[in-house]
C-alpha cells in the first residue's frame, strides 16, 4: 500500500515538473523555464548556505532579489510566447505568425 502511494506521488510530481517545464504543447522542453527554475533554486540554496554559515542575510535584500528573478522569467516567457509550439502541432503562433 505505501509503495502504490509513493509511486502515484512520484507521477504526480513528474507531471508537475513536466508541466512546468515545457511549452505550450506540454512536449518541448523549454530552455527559458529550465533556466529559470535553475536560477530561483540556485539563489534559494546560496541564501540558506549563507545563514548556515553564519553570515549576514537581509530578509528585504533576499526578496527582492528573488522577486526580480521571477519577474525577469515571467517577461522573459512573455517575449517569447509567440515563439513556441501549439498543442495540436500547428506552426501557425511561431514568428512572422506563419507568413
Amino acid at each position: 500500500m505505501f509503495v502504490s502511494k509513493m509511486i502515484k506521488w512520484g507521477e504526480t510530481l513528474r507531471k508537475f515538473f513536466k508541466d512546468i517545464l515545457t511549452g505550450k504543447d506540454n512536449q518541448t522542453y523549454d530552455m527559458g523555464r529550465l533556466l529559470w527554475v535553475q536560477g530561483a533554486i540556485s539563489y534559494c540554496i546560496i541564501a540558506f548556505f549563507a545563514v548556515y554559515k553564519g553570515q549576514h542575510w537581509d530578509p528585504i535584500a533576499f526578496g527582492s532579489g528573488f522577486a526580480a528573478i521571477l519577474a525577469a522569467g515571467g517577461a522573459a516567457l512573455k517575449i517569447k510566447e509567440s515563439t513556441e509550439p501549439n498543442k495540436n502541432g500547428d506552426d501557425s503562433n511561431t514568428l512572422n505568425n506563419g507568413k
